[in-house]
């Protein structure tokens, strides 16, 4: 797909974000919006669906091993360097999804927003030749299933 340079250099700054930046400024407002232990209450059930996550992400990542699409291709590139070795799950749409599925559980009007941004991510990355459309939709069902999860261990610690 050919875009323009500005575009481009845009979805590079824009994918850039999904690799778990913006969950810095979203802790810091949720906690200073929210009473005291309300706000630490979501930050730790946001914790729990991450560490669920990468329970997922990396026993499947170092066991499948696959490359990364443009390392398929001889003398090929990618615009943005890969934030490990491997391109089998997605752990940009997993993660995000996971976290972002927890604030959506307590924001509920933000649910679109934590659906489009993990799949807009997932989406450009597959563009960028950094993944294949199956790794963000597998990443996408282990993100989901990280968040169903957290919510019964969460459930589970207030017994």
């Amino acid at each position: 797909m050919r875009l323009s340079p500005r575009l481009r250099a845009f979805f590079r700054f824009f994918v850039r974000i999904g690799d778990g930046w913006i969950w810095i400024p979203v802790g810091f407002g949720i906690l200073i919006t929210q009473p005291h232990a309300s706000g630490f209450e979501i930050i730790f059930h946001c914790l729990i669906a991450l560490a669920i996550s990468l329970a997922f992400y990396w026993p499947l990542k170092l066991t499948v091993r696959r490359i990364r699409p443009f390392e398929r291709v001889p003398g090929a590139i990618t615009e943005l360097p890969p934030l490990d070795r491997f391109s089998f799950p997605s752990g940009h749409i997993m993660n995000n999804l996971a976290m972002g599925l927890v604030v959506a559980h307590y924001f509920p009007h933000v649910l679109w927003l934590v659906l489009l941004l993990p799949t807009t991510w997932g989406l450009l990355r597959v563009l960028f030749g950094l993944h294949f459309f199956s790794d963000i939709v597998v990443g996408g069902f282990l993100g989901f299933c990280s968040f169903l999860l957290s919510n019964v261990v969460v459930a589970g610690i207030h017994c």
